[in-house]
């Protein structure tokens, strides 16, 4: 008897403990659930706290309340924030973004040995989170520890890729007055997309001597020589009136990009038969035809209308617009002082130009001397159908190293003033002429 009764009450302290768990668990878990439901609708301060409040074991929620103590509160609140911070790392001690947080909080209250200590932490515990090592590179960067912060800045350069980052943090270093070559080597490391982006950076502000020590340092890099630096390159020597040099990096281009050898003495035109494809290489000595066009022309490198299987430029009104074209241009290295003759055919179909046709306008050959100041010439616009072979002699003046030609339209003045009709050029050469043009030069 005694024993059923001991039975009896053994079964009933069991059932009681298990509907005590039962109840626990279950209130935990309702209380797990409001936590989480007040956390992600968050909007407000006190939801926040009611998280915090409902489900104090989520470091989570501790983050969150951090957060807002630190990023949103005006003025933020910087105690509570690290200490929401530290209790986000005790609950999850293994949280690299927790330490860092903390870190962060530290360093703007000044106490930095906690910060060195929470940031050695977080970049232990996950060295391949880019935004930790960029946070702790800015934070010893403040402290003015440069040689530490460029050894983790570059390590967030190299895990993001990101260009925007390194562009920011070349920035920074510029200031310092870092060489461009010594800073590429110590923050870029080999991506080729960041360098060739780094080179097109520093090409607004270096002068002629850091860009040839930069190409020069980057040109042997795998990868890196593309159309964009080596384009952005040839018009920085242009613009620095460093000619020879342009010369021998176009040499570089045409064996790089068009596997040919160039003679720039006997071929003054680059590509004027348009035998090499125009779109290979944008700039340099290469055709420009500028994008986008303007509404009612089209250009591009097609065959010869006239049936054989050479290649012309061939520009297309369609007759819906007062065009104003001025969209396919051409340059020229040219010697001080020299004459020389500038020649090219044009076939044109039913342009509706000319002094009986709708429109006064029409295309034409236009010729800048790039001196000061600069020379012009502008051949006779195209009219009707026709088969021309033209030529033009200019003297160079004694300050010009350079010409542009370039396909031009002006708008009209008339009533009907759309342009309709076809036009291909070909066969472009540059010549020196023997004797002195007798031609006029219109300035």
């Amino acid at each position: 008897m005694r024993k059923r009764i001991l039975s009896v009450a053994v079964k009933l302290v069991l059932l009681g403990l298990l509907l005590a768990t039962s109840y626990g668990a279950t209130a935990l878990l309702i209380d797990q659930a409001r936590a989480e439901h007040a956390y992600e609708n968050a909007a407000r301060a006190e939801h926040l706290a009611r998280a915090r409040d409902l489900d104090p074991r989520e470091a989570q929620y501790a983050k969150g309340q951090g957060d807002f103590y630190l990023e949103t509160a005006v003025p933020p609140r910087l105690h509570l924030a690290a200490a929401e911070y530290r209790e986000a790392v005790r609950l999850t001690p293994y949280e690299a973004l927790h330490w860092a947080d903390w870190g962060k909080a530290c360093w703007r209250l000044g106490r930095f040995d906690e910060a060195d200590k929470a940031y050695d932490m977080a970049v232990s515990l996950d060295p391949m989170n880019y935004k930790i090592q960029q946070e702790y590179g800015d934070y010893l960067f403040s402290q003015g520890r440069i040689k530490e912060a460029q050894g983790h800045h570059a390590r967030a350069i190299q895990l993001n890729h990101n260009v925007e980052l390194a562009r920011s943090l070349c920035a920074v270093y510029w200031n310092l007055g870092y060489t461009p070559l010594d800073l590429a080597t110590q923050l870029l490391g080999d991506n080729p997309v960041l360098l060739r982006r780094y080179f097109l950076d520093c090409l607004t502000w270096m002068d002629l001597e850091s860009a040839r020590a930069l190409w020069a340092g980057f040109r042997q890099r795998d990868g890196f020589v593309e159309a964009s630096p080596a384009g952005a390159y040839f018009d920085f020597l242009i613009a620095k009136h460093s000619y020879d040099e342009a010369k021998s990096l176009w040499s570089e281009i045409a064996r790089d990009f068009y596997k040919v050898d160039w003679d720039g003495e006997r071929e003054r035109f680059w590509n004027g038969d348009f035998r090499l494809p125009v779109n290979r290489f944008r700039g340099g000595l290469e055709w420009r035809i500028h994008q986008p066009q303007p509404k009612g022309v089209r250009t591009v490198v097609s065959e010869s209308a006239t049936g054989d299987r050479s290649k012309r430029l061939w520009v297309h009104f369609d007759g819906k617009e007062n065009v104003a074209y001025g969209h396919t241009s051409h340059l020229l290295l040219v010697e001080p002082g020299q004459t020389y003759t500038l020649s090219y055919n044009v076939f044109a179909v039913n342009i509706t130009a000319g002094d009986s046709a709708p429109s006064d306008q029409g295309p034409y050959v236009h010729l800048a001397l790039m001196s000061t100041p600069p020379v012009v010439r502008k051949e006779p616009m195209i009219t009707d159908t026709a088969d021309w072979d033209r030529s033009m002699d200019f003297l160079v003046p004694p300050d010009c190293h350079v010409a542009w030609v370039r396909i031009c339209r002006d708008q009209s003045e008339k009533m009907n003033n759309r342009i309709n009709g076809d036009v291909w050029y070909s066969n472009f050469t540059l010549k020196l002429k023997d004797e002195i043009s007798s031609g006029t030069v219109e300035q």
